[in-house]
């Protein structure tokens, strides 16, 4: 009789790829693999730029044609809700512009390549947006926010209130997503792992703001912490129907603590 232990069986091939499957993976699994590169992306930022000064100009001397426009000096202009128009007209070029991005790289539909999943869970997205928003605001309380920023500049009336609600609930999140969590991120992680592309991601988010913010660090310091959430979210549920519905939420909710706080847009005086 042998001592020699006998040697371990095989196990069979089926067996072998269930161990695989149960094996953790060395590193983070990577489900980002889209059709376009940075060099796209920035493209698209650099077509949306021109389209909106160009539009922008066109507009403001379209505008002086009006009797009662033509005393519109051009930083009344753009501190008023009329320069979201050439705005808005630029995000539908742009929008166009990432159509032919995603159809030169690949046969998927445009949704489809940028993974707009509408998510199942839309009453702990949306409780989500509103949570985040709560704490951002316990967050500036701590925070040197100067009392006047170039973005309250648009709140001076009921009517400029109600367009700027309507903006940024609906339109300005969703161009946002599609161009950072749709299109940047996803390119950020063929190159870098998970972290570094979301502070990157939320880096350029805050950098993207800067201008509404006077480039003050406090509110890009939180608005960095946003925009950082957000691409958790569309990272974590591979959903960028995900990442709007919070961000959309994050922004109603921040409207209607400014409703409440006005008396319904009425009395605007009461933000300063």
């Amino acid at each position: 009789m042998s001592l020699t232990p006998n040697p371990p069986l095989d196990p069979p091939q089926g067996a072998r790829a269930e161990i695989a499957l149960a094996e953790p993976s060395q590193s983070p699994r990577n489900d980002e693999n889209p059709p376009w590169g940075l060099s796209a992306v920035l493209l698209i930022a650099g077509f949306n730029f021109l389209a909106f000064n160009l539009i922008a100009a066109a507009f403001f001397v379209a505008i002086h044609a009006f009797p009662r426009f033509r005393g519109l000096s051009l930083e009344a202009f753009t501190q008023s809700p009329l320069a979201l128009i050439p705005q808005m007209m630029s995000y539908v070029f742009a929008f166009f512009f990432m159509v032919l991005v995603v159809q030169k790289g690949t046969e998927e539909p445009f949704w489809v390549a940028l993974k707009w999943r509408w998510p199942r869970r839309v009453t702990s997205l949306i409780l989500s947006g509103v949570g985040l928003l709560g704490v951002a605001q316990l967050c500036s309380a701590l925070l040197p926010i100067p009392k006047s920023l170039p973005i309250d500049r648009f709140f001076r009336s009921t009517h400029a209130a109600w367009v700027l609600a309507v903006f940024g609930i609906l339109v300005g999140p969703f161009y946002e997503e599609l161009l950072f969590r749709g299109f940047l991120f996803p390119a950020l992680r063929r190159y870098l792992p998970l972290v570094a592309s979301i502070v990157i991601d939320g880096l350029l988010f805050a950098l993207y703001h800067g201008p509404q913010l006077a480039w003050s660090w406090a509110p890009m310091l939180l608005i960095f912490v946003v925009g950082s959430v957000l691409t958790i979210v569309r990272a974590r549920t591979g959903s960028l129907g995900s990442a709007f519905l919070v961000h959309s939420a994050y922004n109603a909710f921040d409207f209607v603590l400014i409703f409440a706080a006005t008396d319904g847009f009425r009395h605007m005086d009461k933000l300063r």
